[in-house]
């Protein structure tokens, strides 16, 4: 097993991986050499329990959805036993891991959160074809929040397929929850509507003690941004829509 430190949301992990393309996976967060962990184990890693779990989930997910389960290498589920452990640490030391993709313009990041291919994604893509170099995505679908004493910090994850920008992380003024819709209309949201979305795109507790340190964290990140509703179309319109409201109003 190999062994190193990377470095997320300003903290440093020690994660072991069995297989090179995982290493790889994490690689543009590792601070440090690479070492041989030969007697001590890292502190992080994925267990050959945890790995048949994670087959045993896809396999599920992909039967619930009609689909035929695919057969995918074992690095593949090394890696998703490593980023559930790494979540998991993380929340001890105040940092949450969310399902959503944060666009970045003018130094302040602007986070879209919805169900799985509703289009978050797609919808932050099309305000770098309106910004251009005037702004980039953080990560296009897990972003790391750090609630801090003078605002919300999201910071880029493993997790997504663009790359790991520089800087990695910025202020967040705003949480969007996005929706599908045949007109494009942005407003302010309640956080009774909001709190339920951000349950659902986060983390969930597997204790009483793990849900409790989770709810602080959302409620936290829920109380220092502002919070809005955007029902969109997935077209440049629906940026321009939004772009217009939400940074006017940071």
């Amino acid at each position: 097993m190999t062994g190193f430190d990377i470095e997320l949301a300003g903290q440093t992990l020690n994660v072991g991986c069995r297989y090179r393309l995982t290493a790889a996976y994490l690689d543009p967060f590792r601070v440090g050499e690479y070492r041989k962990e030969e007697e001590n184990a890292p502190a992080i890693f994925a267990s050959d329990s945890d790995i048949e779990r994670f087959k045993m989930i896809n396999r599920v997910t992909e039967l619930n959805r009609g689909e035929q389960p695919r057969a995918h290498a074992e690095w593949f589920f090394e890696t998703q036993a490593l980023h559930e452990q790494i979540a998991r640490e993380l929340v001890t030391r105040g940092v949450l891991l969310v399902h959503g993709s944060a666009v970045v313009t003018g130094g302040r990041a602007y986070l879209f959160i919805a169900p799985t291919r509703t289009g978050k994604s797609t919808h932050t893509r099309l305000w770098l074809e309106l910004l251009g170099s005037d702004a980039y995505i953080v990560n296009d679908d897990k972003q790391l929040l750090y609630p801090t004493d003078s605002g919300v910090l999201t910071y880029a994850s493993p997790w997504g397929v663009v790359p790991k920008p520089d800087p990695d992380h910025a202020p967040v003024a705003a949480i969007v929850l996005l929706s599908r819709g045949s007109t494009d209309v942005i407003r302010p949201a309640e956080r009774s509507k909001m709190l339920p979305a951000l349950m659902k795109a986060s983390l969930r507790g597997k204790d009483a003690a793990e849900t409790t340190a989770i709810l602080d964290l959302q409620d936290k990140v829920l109380s220092s941004v502002k919070l809005y509703e955007l029902q969109c179309t997935p077209t440049p319109h629906a940026a321009e829509v939004a772009i217009e409201a939400l940074t006017k109003d940071s």
